[in-house]
């Protein structure tokens, strides 16, 4: 990681984490997946923003989580509310692009469905309008081993809908349990009951009666194998936004969608002319 991509650490307020890269003019927020709202560093750091890298000449990327602290009755919803908080008091109320992935996907939903104008396009990775029960059941299970300081148990639950089964899947099972192993066990005071706690909000995400009001352009990007938001679901969520960009790689998993050599092309493309487009790449 160059000079430039240099990370720094920080929280907005509401002690929601960030990590900041670039130097760019304008402003992306990447609310990463989950469930956990602490922001890696490292290699955990990079394969989230290393497809993006690209941007950071003309962006700046903050990438950030979920607030430390959480009530018993937070939820994604919530969630998006914390979010547009932040922007109106930390970036005079809007900013240039929101883009989600996965768990963070559904945080910025709402926060394009409820918040209109708080950015100028929506970028949704990997994600859906709700959650199938095969994978909030994994979710809990990877939140559980994560609460209990058994990080390569719970890089082993995620392989099962990251990939595809198969040797890719075998292989990375292989490199994920010593990375959780080796990744460290320290986390702030509050990790291991907001771990939890967004485990079980995740399985009551449903949009579908919000997604409908969206103004502002959106593009979805998402991969024809993933088992964690199946096609349907992708699908079913893009058919309830107005005037969505829909882009569906063919072959690609829940993990390995950012990967696609059609990803940057696509996001640079929308970022410069949002309109309609898409199919199966």
């Amino acid at each position: 990681m160059g000079r430039r991509n240099k990370p720094t650490f920080g929280d907005f307020p509401g002690k929601i984490p960030y990590a900041k890269i670039g130097r760019g003019a304008k402003n992306l927020i990447y609310i990463i997946g989950g469930p956990g709202n602490e922001i890696p560093r490292g290699l955990g750091l990079r394969m989230y923003t290393g497809d993006i890298s690209f941007l950071t000449d003309e962006y700046t990327i903050w990438v950030t989580a979920r607030k430390r602290g959480q009530e018993d009755d937070y939820s994604t919803r919530k969630m998006a509310a914390d979010m547009a908080f932040v922007i109106g008091k930390c970036f005079s109320g809007t900013v240039d692009v929101v883009m989600g992935i996965s768990y963070g996907g559904l945080i910025a939903q709402y926060m394009a469905a409820d918040f209109p104008g708080l950015t100028r396009q929506y970028i949704l990775v990997s994600t859906g309008v709700r959650v199938p029960p095969f994978v909030a059941g994994l979710d809990m299970k990877f939140a559980e081993y994560l609460a209990a300081g058994k990080n390569g148990r719970a890089m082993l639950i995620v392989a099962d809908y990251l990939f595809p089964p198969g040797l890719k899947r075998s292989l990375i099972k292989i490199l994920l349990f010593p990375a959780g192993m080796f990744s460290g066990k320290a986390h702030h005071p509050d990790f291991a009951t907001d771990v939890l706690k967004e485990a079980r909000m995740e399985a009551f995400h449903d949009a579908r009666d919000a997604l409908g009001t969206i103004v502002d352009p959106v593009m979805m990007i998402g991969g024809s194998s993933d088992l964690a938001f199946p096609l349907d679901i992708q699908q079913e969520t893009a058919a309830l936004i107005p005037g969505v960009r829909f882009e569906v790689y063919s072959g690609r998993g829940h993990g390995d969608t950012t990967m696609d050599k059609q990803f940057a092309e696509d996001i640079r493309t929308f970022l410069e002319k949002p309109g309609m487009s898409g199919g199966d790449k």
